[in-house]
């Protein structure tokens, strides 16, 4: 099977964040930003940098994910917590919030034929779009990080029934 995504290989350092996790419905992501800039801002924390959701399922099916809101933040708080750096694979999304699965789904698929094994929780960097409504969804840029490592598999992650699949067959065209 091809796989047509641009995955690259980085390092990232680790990441001081401000976040909230709970069982969530897609639609109400937004609901969990608002609550964490207000509490950002009563805490007098500084945003350093776009919106970050953490995706703590054993699978992602996009419907009901145990899902980690978080803003990267400068300062002291005892609420503040680091996402641990090290080796990701990274792609770049574009479009729609709703569309994300597909392009994990083929995420899942490189990394398996490419011998990379997921060793934590996916999580997205939200560059452009979602509270912003100026931009259309189609024109939304989201990053999507899996930390890797590459000879042992140090968890097991299970991209539900869409792995193996066409993006064709994904998006029903």
């Amino acid at each position: 099977m091809d796989i047509y995504i641009d995955v690259k290989i980085v390092e990232r350092e680790s990441l001081r964040v401000l976040s909230t996790r709970g069982m969530a419905a897609t639609e109400r992501f937004e609901d969990r930003y608002v609550q964490l800039y207000r509490k950002a801002f009563q805490k007098r924390l500084k945003v350093e940098g776009a919106p970050v959701a953490i995706f703590h399922n054993e699978h992602f099916d996009g419907q009901l994910p145990d899902m980690e809101a978080a803003l990267p933040v400068t300062g002291a708080d005892e609420d503040i917590r680091e996402i641990p750096g090290g080796t990701f694979a990274v792609t770049a999304h574009q479009g729609p919030h709703g569309t994300l699965p597909v392009t994990m789904a083929l995420m899942g698929a490189w990394l398996e034929k490419n011998g990379h094994s997921v060793c934590g929780a996916p999580w997205c960097v939200y560059v452009r779009g979602g509270n912003d409504k100026i931009i259309q969804a189609d024109q939304y840029i989201t990053e999507i990080y899996f930390p890797i490592a590459k000879e042992e598999a140090l968890l097991e992650f299970d991209f539900g029934e869409n792995f193996g699949k066409s993006a064709a067959d994904l998006i029903g065209e």
